[in-house]
């Protein structure tokens, strides 16, 4: 018995090293390989109403930049975050603005505050909804294709700022550190080596450095007449200038571009 327990072992040892190799070579693909998009493929539009909206009210972001522990914590840090807010408004007034539209970029002014955070805070309500009801992994066919979400009027709000409609943009970006990262590639490997043996690769397991973004365009009625969100995984950073620009060319690229006057 104790003979065939240290043939088996060897004999395992030995296959288990020829396939090394060749899980390596799977893992620096799965490694490499960045992952993104999002269950539905296209923005909830309304061409008609985004088409009477030629000036754009750009809400403080609410977005927050967290470094991910070695065991999975998010740390939030204000500092980045501010720092990839003011990054993601002027991109996103860049890109509008191209695109043929006024931008007016409202100032987090502590006097506006309260107003801006009830306006903001309602927002957010219905863009869980939207999120768990329309892009989620429990989505409704019914509530994609008679997508009708809004918030109140709110035209007094848009006079005071001498414009259309509102841009809400929420989200937040995940940032490993080196000790998450070193734990994040060792369960890959380990994750590919069970997929060699298995015939099965289910991932590892172990979140990973994310990015994401929802975006709504909400007119005077409140209605909400366009909406997207993206996601991207892999090493971007919200702070960094290229990285910033490149996520938001992908969220808004098929934002509609202002039709000129007759």
């Amino acid at each position: 018995m104790r003979q065939r327990s240290s043939r088996f072992t060897v004999t395992s040892a030995l296959f288990t090293l020829q396939l090394i190799p060749a899980a390596m070579t799977l893992c620096s693909m799965v490694l490499v390989t960045p992952l993104c998009g999002q269950l539905r493929k296209t923005p909830i539009l309304f061409e008609q109403k985004c088409a009477q909206v030629r000036t754009i009210a750009l809400l403080p972001v609410k977005f927050d930049w967290y470094h991910l522990t070695a065991g999975g914590i998010r740390e939030y840090n204000e500092v980045m975050s501010s720092s990839a807010r003011n990054q993601i408004e002027r991109q996103v007034a860049t890109l509008l603005q191209k695109k043929g539209y006024t931008i007016r970029r409202i100032p987090d002014e502590p006097l506006q505050h309260a107003q801006w955070s009830r306006l903001r805070h309602f927002y957010s309500v219905v863009n869980n909804q939207i999120q768990m009801n329309v892009f989620g992994s429990g989505a409704f066919p019914y509530a994609e294709s008679h997508f009708a979400y809004s918030l109140s009027p709110i035209p007094d709000s848009l006079n005071q700022v001498a414009a259309d409609a509102f841009l809400f943009i929420d989200g937040f970006d995940d940032r490993a550190t080196r000790q998450r990262e070193k734990r994040v590639a060792a369960a890959e490997v380990g994750a590919v080596i069970g997929a060699v043996l298995t015939g099965y690769y289910g991932g590892s397991g172990v979140p990973e450095d994310r990015t994401f973004a929802s975006c709504a365009l909400v007119n005077r009625w409140g209605e909400i007449i366009w909406y997207f969100l993206y996601t991207e995984t892999g090493k971007i950073d919200m702070v960094q200038n290229g990285d910033c620009e490149s996520f938001f060319y992908n969220l808004l690229n098929r934002f509609p571009t202002m039709k000129a006057q007759p």
